[in-house]
């Protein structure tokens, strides 16, 4: 296999037709990530209960504000999950079929900067906040009520009914919708399937899935942190030769 050495090179000899280019029914077919650096004494719990909500030491101060704490997050597949550190576990895609997940294409965290900036008189509001003008709107009809431009007075106003009507209306969207958001987004910026897996911050979206509760161990399929400790084996066949594919990918990045 040739090996990848930038992140936008476009192989020549590739494992499967399919990274050509990013579709939304091809990509629901590929394993999604959990990023984490897991130490191993936590292996044996997790391959026994599956992964747990609720970790503070991976939430913020405005995912308690949104009472996010109770989920476990994961995303589509990327060579640099866990922060760009490329530690994680690989998740069945066939959790994608169970009802009560949650899908997002912004980080809400930009949201939260731009309402604690915005408090405290500055004019930041930047990438990834959806509908600005609508979010600065309601900064400032908050803005006397809280009586204050700390954080303390930005957290209040995101765990708000009235953000959080914003937060649902615009952060939450359809696995439908979620998947041909990337698919547009990789059209028009001409990213290939290996491209977009090797995405970096110049990608524009935050591609965020959610399940209340527990990631049950069933979906986990391994995890990776240089190298493949494989769990458990895929419900579908095709997902089997997906992850085998990723991680040879994977391999060749050479780091």
């Amino acid at each position: 296999m040739r090996r990848h050495t930038g992140v936008f090179d476009t192989p020549s000899l590739i494992p499967h037709s399919s990274l050509a280019s990013v579709e939304a029914t091809e990509l629901r077919k590929w394993p999604l990530t959990h990023g984490s650096g897991a130490h191993p004494d936590d292996f044996a719990s997790i391959r026994k209960d599956g992964l747990l909500a609720g970790r503070k030491r991976n939430s913020y101060a405005y995912d308690v504000a949104l009472d996010r704490t109770d989920s476990v997050f994961f995303s589509t597949a990327s060579f640099r999950c866990d922060y760009g550190f490329g530690c994680g576990f690989l998740i069945d895609p066939a959790i994608l079929r169970n009802g009560g997940l949650q899908f997002s294409d912004c980080d809400i965290g930009n949201a939260y900067d731009c309402v604690r900036i915005t408090l405290d008189d500055g004019e930041y509001c930047g990438r990834g906040v959806k509908e600005q003008k609508l979010l600065l709107d309601l900064i400032e009809r908050q803005r006397e009520a809280l009586g204050g431009t700390d954080d303390k007075a930005a957290l209040a106003l995101i765990g708000s009914d009235v953000f959080n009507e914003y937060y649902k209306r615009f952060y939450s969207l359809t696995d439908t919708f979620f998947f041909e958001t990337i698919e547009a987004h990789a059209r028009s910026g001409k990213y290939s399937l290996f491209n977009y897996f090797n995405r970096t911050g110049m990608w524009p979206l935050n591609e965020e899935i959610s399940i209340r509760g527990r990631l049950a161990p069933e979906y986990i399929l391994g995890y990776w942190d240089g190298s493949w400790q494989q769990w458990t084996v895929a419900t579908e066949s095709e997902t089997t030769e997906r992850v085998s594919n990723w991680l040879d990918l994977r391999r060749s990045l050479g780091h």
